[in-house]
């Protein structure tokens, strides 16, 4: 079964929150040595996060450096929360590494694949060829090679979709039933700049790549529904900035939404709260069956699980039409 007929086919709303690192504040797990060292563990924790909180697909552990740090980037790794990069490099520093994260990774995917459950998918996380970018060089020196329309980017950005195309190819035949491709770069360009130095490296990394793909664009993009639209992507994946019921109407029938609770409520409100904002979200789209329940981007890391759990029990509760 691919992932549309998957998720098109639960009577309720199927449930894929972007929740790892909650989790693994809670079990007080070792985020370098999963990161870095081993991906047996980082695997285990995987599969528990998908059967302790019953949800209806299997994501990793949300690193979004892996392929910045091939070319040079230096990556922060603390006990709680996601890596980060922590210094941004002149475009003549830029370097390719020869020790890389991206077999560990890929090992991880291996195991977790043979370890998860039958019939529900494992999905994985590639970053896009322009958030790559702009976490080398950092946004502002990415905008000004834009405005100069310097030869160099495009030849850096031919280079990063190659790593990208690379590592999703690696990923699916390692056993991975999908990609979440986050860019959430490309939300801060308008619709002419997106044409230019997003759309033909999304394109590409979704057309080498036979694997489903989900494409994470965080921030306000409801300007680039009708581009994204075009891609050929499986889905989208929306934060809040983006009215579920927008992008119910603006894209094609066939394409999957995954959308699009604010995290940052699962950390401020209560579960209560949460539930009646849970019906309210997904009252409006019960007639729209590619709806998969999720958030708008990562939990914050200090969330409860009791929260967590009221956010997914809502979604659960209700039934979709048709």
């Amino acid at each position: 079964m691919n992932l549309r007929d998957y998720f098109t086919s639960f009577s309720r709303f199927p449930v894929v929150p972007i929740v790892s690192y909650p989790v693994a504040r809670l079990l007080n797990l070792d985020l370098r040595k999963c990161l870095l060292e081993d991906p047996r563990l980082h695997a285990d924790f995987i599969c528990r996060v998908g059967e302790m909180l019953e949800i209806d697909a299997y994501l990793p552990l949300l690193d979004l450096t892996v392929e910045a740090e091939l070319f040079g980037a230096k990556v922060d790794f603390s006990k709680h929360e996601a890596p980060r990069i922590n210094n941004k490099l002149d475009i003549d520093e830029i370097h390719r590494i020869e020790r890389t994260r991206i077999p560990l990774m890929v090992e991880t995917a291996r195991v977790a694949a043979d370890k998860k459950l039958p019939g529900k998918p494992l999905g994985f996380y590639v970053t896009g060829p322009l958030t790559v970018l702009s976490q080398i060089l950092g946004v502002e020196r990415v905008m000004l090679h834009f405005a100069r329309r310097s030869e160099r980017i495009f030849l850096l950005l031919d280079s990063i979709t190659d790593v990208c195309v690379e590592y999703a190819r690696r990923l699916a035949d390692a056993g991975v039933d999908f990609l979440m491709i986050a860019d959430p770069a490309s939300s801060l360009l308008s619709v002419g700049l997106f044409r230019i130095f997003s759309v033909p490296y999304l394109e590409r990394l979704i057309k080498e790549i036979s694997t489903d793909l989900i494409l994470h664009i965080c921030g306000k993009a409801g300007h680039l529904l009708e581009d994204i639209s075009e891609l050929g992507a499986t889905g989208i994946s929306i934060d809040q900035n983006v009215q579920l019921e927008e992008a119910s109407s603006k894209l094609p029938k066939e394409m999957l939404i995954f959308g699009n609770y604010n995290p940052v409520n699962i950390l401020l409100k209560s579960p209560k709260e949460i539930e009646e904002e849970v019906f309210k979200m997904l009252e409006h789209v019960r007639y729209d069956r590619r709806i998969v329940a999720s958030t708008g981007c990562d939990i914050p890391p200090t969330a409860s699980i009791e929260n967590i759990n009221a956010f997914i029990r809502a979604s659960k509760s209700m039934l979709r039409y048709g």
